[in-house]
């Protein structure tokens, strides 16, 4: 036996009533859609409708059907109600829904559960839409599926009209602006847009755009750039731009323009807050002068002369015309002074020099050419010595040979 029903003037939902062999109950599988609504924003027409759409089904024993989205599927295997192999219908035939709500989400399989006692379970859900939509719900036991079809309601749902520029919709009204945005002036109920910007601001289509950076020095304060009120040390402010130093602080360098100070000082001081610090105090034996540790000024001992300095000769006499060796001793306290230099000063001018051995002695051979006196010196000796050179000898006479017979 086959049910009809009017569902709200629009498209009729059939129900197909079968028994089954073994149950011999009545099975209903069915679908229906509430009358359609307008859909409103701010009091006017959005030119869409919704619907409330609601299966129902009617079958004894509890068992569970599940039924996969789409045309001509098969009853999903979790399904408890063995005895649907046939095709199945579960599908939208028309339009795009543009928004759905409630427990049935379109797309996925739909799980009806038959109560005991041959009582009715029921699920809904909210479709919205600007199309007509067509819902179709079927099984194997149907003669033909359920449809229910959403349709806009007949006084129609009317779009909102499109407003001008810079006007907004107010209750279906086109309503002009009574203020405009930063930088436009309102002109007979028209937001006209800058020709010009103020200082700082750029123009970018046809808005004045604030800026976001600054000119090196100033800050940025909501969107103008303010100079600076204070500046880095060192620095000062002329003409609202922080200037960096030209000269340094003593013991700071100027690095990039700015003052930067040491990090290492001058031998003696020390650094402390960034400056070098002059010693207060200095070791033991140094003297402050001007900041400044002096150690003492250290005189070197006085030179000490040997007592001694002899020279000697292999003869008593010293002749002119006649070689003679002369030996020269360099001693100090008694010990023999090593490396000295000595100078021999013959008559005549002429000099010859020599250093002492590790004897402390040292050996001339000369033959003066002249009577007169031969001076010694030393460096290591306080005085010099003199030796005297005696006239030649006179010629002796040869006696000639005699000869006896």
């Amino acid at each position: 036996m086959v049910n009809k029903r009017l569902i709200s003037g629009l498209v009729a939902a059939f129900s197909l009533v079968l028994a089954f062999p073994a149950l011999a109950s009545a099975h209903t599988l069915s679908v229906s859609a509430s009358p359609s609504v307008c859909v409103t924003s701010n009091g006017a027409n959005t030119g869409q409708y919704s619907s409330t759409v609601t299966i129902t089904e009617q079958y004894f024993g509890g068992t569970t059907e599940v039924i996969p989205a789409g045309i001509n599927v098969h009853e999903s295997s979790s399904s408890t109600d063995k005895g649907n192999t046939g095709l199945n219908q579960n599908y939208f035939t028309q339009g795009a829904v543009g928004t759905q709500t409630g427990p049935v989400s379109f797309g996925q399989p739909t799980t009806f559960t038959s109560p005991n006692s041959n009582a009715t379970a029921t699920q809904t859900f909210t479709v919205t839409t600007s199309v007509p939509e067509t819902y179709v719900l079927g099984n194997s036991y149907m003669g033909s599926p359920s449809r229910a079809t959403i349709t806009a309601p007949k006084s129609g749902c009317t779009p909102p009209p499109s407003c001008p520029s810079g006007q907004t919709l107010v209750n279906g009204v086109c309503v002009p602006p009574t203020s405009c945005p930063a930088g436009y002036t309102l002109t007979g109920a028209v937001c006209v847009p800058p020709t010009s910007c103020p200082a700082g601001y750029t123009r970018s289509g046809s808005t004045c755009v604030p800026p976001t950076s600054c000119p090196s020095g100033e800050v940025l304060s909501g969107s103008t750039c303010v100079p600076p009120s204070s500046c880095p040390a060192a620095d000062t402010i002329s003409n609202g731009v922080c200037v960096p130093p030209s000269t340094c602080p003593a013991g700071d360098t100027m690095s990039g323009g700015q003052c930067v100070p040491p990090t290492t000082c001058p031998s003696g001081e020390t650094l402390s807050d960034g400056q070098c610090v002059p010693p207060t105090t200095c070791p033991a034996g140094d003297s402050l002068t001007n900041g400044v540790c002096t150690p003492p000024v250290v005189v070197p001992a006085a030179a000490v002369y040997p007592g001694v300095c002899r020279a000697s000769t292999q003869g008593y006499k010293v002749r002119a015309g006649q070689q003679d060796t002369i030996i020269v001793s360099v001693t100090r306290n008694g010990a023999a002074v090593t490396g000295t230099s000595v100078r021999v000063s013959l008559p005549g001018g002429k000099t010859v020099t020599k250093s002492t051995g590790s004897n402390g002695k040292t050996t001339f051979t000369v033959k003066p050419t002249r009577s007169g006196t031969i001076i010694v010196r030393s460096p290591s000796c306080k005085e010099m010595v003199k030796v005297k050179v005696f006239a030649a000898k006179a010629a002796t006479a040869v006696r000639a040979p005699s000869f006896t017979g």
